[in-house]
This record gives structure tokens, C-alpha cells and sequence, in this order.
């Protein structure tokens, strides 16, 4: 049952890798360390492999990394108007969960957003079918400034989650060696000079806004 717990993570589709973590997983640790402590016992090689191999998945699977984005990324993705129409695209732009976005708007509206597009980061494809037509744009090399952000987002959830996990007194004795391997893992160092992240939105984005929960569901409890 413990290999089929630290294998859930990865069978499941990939905008799920986060709710398999901050909706089970996390709290299945948490419920250790609580019957170890109420029990106040040592754990057992089991639960320490089973916790060793939760918070190491969780900062190489669903942490994940992302190389930084080149340096221009700034000036090629940049929309200095400030009409409606350019408005709707800076706001997709700095949407870091979006890879394209459709524009339905007159021949002139289109001409002009594309105008305002460095063709080295996005590409356009306007689509003739129906009226009006449409102005297709897709991150190319801007999706790399978008993963470095959600990236980002997932380690700092992933540093305040693991920040509160360290706080339950039982938590080194269950990682053992592994606690400042998975603590100092390079996928939670995020660079002080990165790509600004827009304001968050809708929690369900991408998982990284979860919060790791208090308690346990009665039937997720834990039991020897």
C-alpha cells in the first residue's frame, strides 16, 4: 500500500500533480507525525520510507524546475499601447497558465495587435472562419518566461508547505538523512531576479495555491 500511495502522484494527469499532494499526500505525513507523537514512539522503517519518498517526489515532481528565461524577455514581451484591445493581451501575456488566446475583432484591430508581437517570442495565425475573423496568438518563446513563473509559484508554495511541515517535532527522525537533502533541494531556490508574477487568480490554476490543511479527514486517518 505505501509503494501504490508514492506512486499516485505520477499516474495522475499532470494539472492534478498538485491537488495528489496538498489534498492527500501531505496530509497523509501530517497524520504520522501525529500518531507518532500521541503514540510517542519512534517510527518505523516503513513510515520512514514512506515519508522520505513523499517529500522527495514532492520537490522533484510536482516542484519541478524551469530554466530562467532569456534575458530580453522583458523588452520582447512588453505591450507599450494602452488601448482595450492591447490591454486584453498583456493581460494574456502575463497569464502564465495560458499558451494561446483567440481575438475575434475587425481586420484593423487585428493588424494592430499583431503589429504589437515580437514574432521571436509569439507566433499569429489568423482563422477565416466566421465573422469576424480571428487572430490566433501563441507563446512561443514566451511560454518560457510563463513556465519559469508558474514555477516559481510552485516552489514558494512548496517552501511555506514544507516551512510548516518542519514545525512538528517528528519530522527528522521520519527523513532521517534525507530531511536537509529534500529541505535545500535545489528546485525550491528560486532566484531573487525573476520574471514578476502576476496577481493570482482562480485557485484550481495550475495547483500552487493550495494551503497545507490542519487536520486529517477521519477517513484518511492514519492506523498501525
Amino acid at each position: 500500500i505505501f509503494n501504490n500511495l508514492t506512486q499516485y502522484p505520477l499516474d495522475v494527469t499532470e494539472s492534478k500533480v498538485g491537488d495528489a499532494f496538498h489534498d492527500f499526500l501531505i496530509p497523509v505525513v501530517e497524520e504520522i507525525c501525529t500518531y507518532m507523537e500521541l503514540k510517542k514512539r519512534s517510527p518505523t522503517v516503513s513510515e520512514q520510507q514512506l515519508v522520505q519518498d513523499i517529500l522527495t517526489r514532492y520537490v522533484t515532481h510536482y516542484v519541478n524546475n524551469a530554466p530562467p528565461p532569456p534575458s530580453d524577455w522583458k523588452a520582447k514581451t512588453s505591450i507599450p499601447c494602452d488601448c482595450s484591445d492591447c490591454r486584453r493581451l498583456r493581460d494574456f501575456i502575463s497569464d502564465p497558465f495560458l499558451k494561446t488566446k483567440d481575438f475575434a475583432m475587425a481586420q484593423h484591430r487585428r493588424t494592430h495587435l499583431d503589429l504589437q508581437l515580437d514574432k521571436s517570442y509569439f507566433a499569429t495565425t489568423t482563422i477565416k472562419r466566421g465573422t469576424p475573423h480571428t487572430l490566433q496568438v501563441e507563446k512561443t518563446r514566451a511560454m518560457l518566461v510563463s513556465n519559469f513563473q508558474t514555477w516559481g509559484m510552485r516552489a514558494r508554495l512548496a517552501n511555506d508547505t514544507l516551512k510548516q511541515l518542519s514545525q512538528r517535532s517528528t519530522l527528522k527522525e521520519l527523513l532521517g538523512e534525507s530531511y536537509d537533502s529534500i529541505f535545500t533541494h535545489p528546485n525550491l531556490v528560486v532566484p531573487s531576479t525573476r520574471p514578476a508574477v502576476p496577481a493570482l487568480g482562480d485557485r484550481s490554476k495550475g495547483n500552487t495555491q493550495k494551503t497545507v490543511k490542519g487536520t486529517v479527514p477521519v477517513k484518511r486517518r492514519y492506523e498501525e
